[in-house]
């Protein structure tokens, strides 16, 4: 199954975490975990990493902003 071909994603972000956040995205089944980003916190520009899975053994494409200041 590709990651990125389905017509149908369900996405799950916990709500009481403390610092960042951790989304974990599902094929339209919720039933494959497709992808988990994290996302850090505290910080001044934005990073966000994709990963393959919660164990965090392949990385996808990474997210930065280019300012710290977005418009």
């Amino acid at each position: 199954m590709d990651r990125y071909s389905l017509d149908q994603y369900y996405c799950r972000m916990k709500f009481w975490k403390l610092f960042g956040n951790e989304i974990r995205i599902y094929d339209g089944n919720r039933q494959n975990l497709l992808l988990f980003v994290k996302q850090k916190a505290f910080k001044l520009k934005e990073a966000i990493t994709v990963y393959a899975d919660e164990s965090k053994s392949e990385e996808l494409p990474r997210i930065n902003a280019r300012s710290v200041i977005d418009f």
